[in-house]
């Protein structure tokens, strides 16, 4: 979803109008959370290698994917909890002992 900003131009007095992204239900736009979840799963060594995706909507997490184990399911959650701004995360992350 996106919000429409209407501003006036210095220049003349005809407004412009912007397009930003709007924010989800915790004040923060969906965008920055995907960002901040993504890097938390680069910067960790053992989620970064599993393949793990992660989609954020008005402030809610989704994972999928597969993992070796169920220690890393609940890492992953774990990791996305912490972000600053998630609400909710469901965690849809599949094990798969023989997952690469």
């Amino acid at each position: 979803m996106l919000t429409t900003v209407a501003s006036e131009s210095s220049a003349s007095a005809t407004p412009t109008t912007t397009t930003a992204p709007a924010p989800s239900s915790s004040g923060t736009d969906d965008t920055s959370l995907q960002l901040n979840v993504e890097r938390a799963f680069r910067d960790d060594p053992d989620i970064a290698v599993t393949g793990v995706i992660a989609t954020v909507l008005e402030g809610k997490a989704t994972l999928t994917g597969e993992v070796k184990t169920p220690a890393l399911k609940q890492k992953a959650e774990r990791l996305v909890r912490t972000v600053k701004g998630i609400a909710s995360v469901e965690n849809k992350i599949t094990v798969n002992p023989d997952a690469p």
